[in-house]
């Protein structure tokens, strides 16, 4: 079946199959991707636990980073 014809016939299904559908196809294609980046995000992850404990870096309060991101956005 072309790619064309199984698209037409999924946009005939109802909208809460189109959208498992959709889901179920965006789900397989993070599945390949995500092969290799669960081991960097720990690697990451570790490098920045790293440098808190370390003192190189200072967290910043949530209320600080949103006042500051509300300040770019109104600009």
């Amino acid at each position: 079946m072309k790619s064309n014809d199984l698209f037409d016939e999924a946009l005939r299904l109802p909208e809460r199959e189109r959208a498992k559908l959709a889901g179920y196809l965006i789900l397989s294609l993070e599945a390949e991707a995500e092969s290799g980046v669960e081991a960097l995000w720990d690697a990451e992850i570790q490098a920045r636990l790293d440098q808190l404990e370390a003192g190189d870096v200072q967290l910043v309060p949530a209320e600080e980073v949103i006042a500051r991101l509300l300040k770019i956005v109104e600009r």
